[in-house]
């Protein structure tokens, strides 16, 4: 299995690419790259609308990213696995 950490603010934007227009692109390409197998997460900078995104998002603490990173991903592949 495959895994894409996306570190973001969670507001897509550029020249004539933003809103909710943005987030819903956002949101198809996760969802492709879902159904392909690849397990998406999001380290949120700041946390603008992740929900509406991404289905796994962790917002960034500096203390306690690594260890929420790592129980995330710990459990995708106990699940991995067990579906083997």
């Amino acid at each position: 299995k495959q895994v894409l950490v996306v570190i973001s603010d969670g507001q897509p934007h550029a020249r004539g690419y933003g809103g909710a227009e943005a987030e819903n692109h956002v949101r198809s390409i996760v969802n492709d790259l879902e159904k392909q197998g690849v397990f998406v997460v999001q380290i949120a900078i700041d946390s603008f609308n992740s929900e509406t995104m991404f289905k796994h998002f962790i917002p960034f603490q500096e203390n306690n990213l690594g260890k929420s990173l790592s129980k995330l991903l710990r459990k995708e592949l106990i699940q991995a696995i067990e579906s083997v």
